[in-house]
């Protein structure tokens, strides 16, 4: 079968009558790029504004017809109709002020995608966790059951680069989308179909609690119309539970006995299906895991509502290379096995772990840059928890995303957490911390999983290019205990201060703001050359504008050094 082709990109396919011009703000990110793509698609006039849009994803946007520009202008936003704002975006932003100002409309992605796919058989797939993967594997199904007119939107990115986010498709065709239930957007989603994975503690504070984040999925549920179909997981107590308050009929599925449709995994890694009792056959994935199991029943599911036979659907699984930062794979030029995952919430965290027990050999070794304080101060002892399935854990500083200090302190919560469960665990300042630890204690047998939400999308490649850099044969043994061969040994992990983290560690020093360390520099030059005082004044704002912030982030020298240190203990 063919994947969906990026041709269909350059085709507007939906006229309006009225083709506003549309101004993103934020528009690399992964929920706006796909929009960003639909908007042009249906003809209208699009532009965007983004200060790390990686050059992939801004080469894409440029390709059609999209100006994206490095920093903010409030020029383009009162040069638009209408603004779309990144929820990552406050309201302070110069662009969404300058909006305001000349009386412009600034929308939500949710808002904007709603009005985009309006009046479309829209099958949303909705849940804590899951989305991208399901909807990744629905629209691999519907491709290869000829359904080449949907249209879809992936708040991710497709393993093949080749293939973009989203496809506008004909206006009487389905439209597959992620229903993300982030920043109350819930509320958007106008289903004809729907898919519900599960239900987690995940965006709750945005609805005020779990109690009104049951209700929004529960109303979600509730506006499909009499003849749309619900897919649930019948496996989640949280998902039986919104099925009743909605009152909606749904083909359940999961591994337990009473789901509509359910899977009898065997010991080769697939799992025989049944419907209503009756076998379908046997269900094989690429991707590894109970969890994407369940993933492919889900979007199984929801192919069989819409009438594509099991057999189709089953080798359109079978050949499904997963999505990008979920346990992917990085080349290291042969030392140890890499992955990257984008997991970044406790659940998410222990089932990538879990996998990589169930897949690999040796010692596992997790590196985490958890996100948002709010949800780390909340779950500290789920991520401990979960991070118990590593034989050692580095952890980063809390990625805040722009919450306020009201949110908690992330990085003191989960110290604490750590430090009671027992864990072998390092707090890390920054990359050149973590790589210069990683040359002390990683071996060649290790598996190394890099886990991060957006904000952390480049970790694991430049872990990947420090390993991969070509040095010495290693050294001995490291110092990380050997795992038990049941589950992981546990040793009372270092007691720094939470404080420790980002100002007392060396390496945490070494980042501070670049001025200091240009003015260093400086004073060693006029040591060693004479230069006069007023030619060191007269650099500092280049010294400054050198250290400006670029995509992507290039590794200090203290980095750099490590990495050469890092690569010397395999690679010859």
């Amino acid at each position: 079968m063919s994947d969906p082709a990026p041709s269909h990109l350059t085709r507007p396919q939906l006229a309006r009558p009225h083709l506003a011009r549309m101004h993103l703000i934020g528009v690399g990110g992964s929920g706006m790029l796909p929009l960003a793509l639909l908007l042009r698609q249906a003809g209208q006039p699009v532009t965007g504004s983004d200060d790390l849009c990686a050059p992939a994803r801004l080469a894409l946007l440029q390709a059609q017809g999209i100006a994206v520009r490095s920093g903010a202008d409030p020029a383009l936003a009162r040069a638009a109709d209408c603004v779309v704002a990144s929820p990552a975006i406050p309201e302070t932003h110069v662009e969404r002020r300058a909006a305001r100002r000349a009386g412009l409309p600034v929308k939500t992605r949710a808002e904007a995608l709603a009005e985009v796919i309006a009046g479309r058989q829209t099958i949303c797939v909705a849940g804590s966790h899951g989305k991208s993967t399901v909807t990744a594997m629905l629209i691999r199904i519907l491709t290869a059951a000829g359904r080449d007119d949907f249209g879809y939107m992936l708040g991710a990115s497709f393993a093949d680069p080749g293939i973009a986010p989203a496809r506008l498709g004909t206006a009487g065709a389905p439209f597959v989308t992620e229903a993300c239930e982030a920043h109350g957007a819930l509320a958007q989603w106008q289903p004809a179909q729907a898919i519900v994975t599960n239900l987690d503690d995940e965006h709750a504070d945005h609805y005020g609690g779990l109690t009104g984040l049951r209700q929004a999925f529960a109303a979600f549920l509730t506006r499909l119309p009499p003849e749309g179909q619900a897919v649930a997981c019948g496996d989640d107590p949280q998902v039986v539970e919104i099925l009743r308050r909605a009152g909606r009929a749904a083909l359940t599925y999961g591994f337990q006995d009473g789901n509509g449709l359910r899977a009898v995994p065997d010991a080769a890694g697939g799992a025989s299906v049944f419907l209503q009792g009756a076998e379908l056959g046997r269900l094989a994935l690429a991707v590894p895991g109970r969890h994407n199991l369940l993933n492919a029943l889900a979007a199984l599911g929801m192919a069989l509502r819409l009438g594509i036979g099991f057999r189709v659907a089953a080798e359109a699984l079978a050949g499904f290379p997963g999505i990008a930062r979920r346990l992917q794979r990085l080349d290291t030029g042969g030392g140890p096995r890499l992955y990257d995952d984008f997991a970044h919430h406790p659940a998410e965290i222990a089932a990538a772990l879990a996998v990589l027990r169930e897949t690999t050999a040796g010692r596992l070794i997790a590196v985490l840059e958890p996100q948002l304080h709010s949800r780390v101060t909340r779950m500290a002892g789920r991520f401990a928890q979960a991070l118990g399935a590593a034989d050692q854990s580095y952890i980063l500083p809390v990625a805040a995303l722009g919450e306020s200090a009201r949110a908690g302190d992330g990085d003191a919560a989960l110290a604490a957490a750590c430090r009671a469960a027992g864990l072998v665990w390092q707090p890390v300042a920054e990359l050149g911390a973590l790589l210069a630890r990683l040359g002390q204690d990683l071996r060649g047998d290790d598996t190394l999983v890099v886990m991060a939400g957006t904000s952390g999308a480049a970790l694991a490649r430049q872990i990947a290019a420090a390993l991969s850099q070509p040095s010495a044969p290693p050294r001995g043994p490291a110092s990380i205990p050997a795992p038990h061969p049941s589950r992981p040994r546990i040793h009372p992990g270092p007691r720094p201060q939470p404080a420790a983290w980002r100002a007392t560690a060396p390496a945490a020093r070494s980042a501070r703001p670049c001025r200091r360390a240009g003015e260093a520099a400086a004073r060693r030059t006029r040591r060693r050359d004479g230069a006069a005082p007023a030619e060191l004044r007269r650099s500092a704002p280049a010294q400054r504008r050198a250290c400006r912030p670029v995509w992507p982030p290039r590794a200090s020298g203290r980095a750099t050094a490590s990495a050469s240190a890092l690569a010397a203990r395999w690679t010859g």
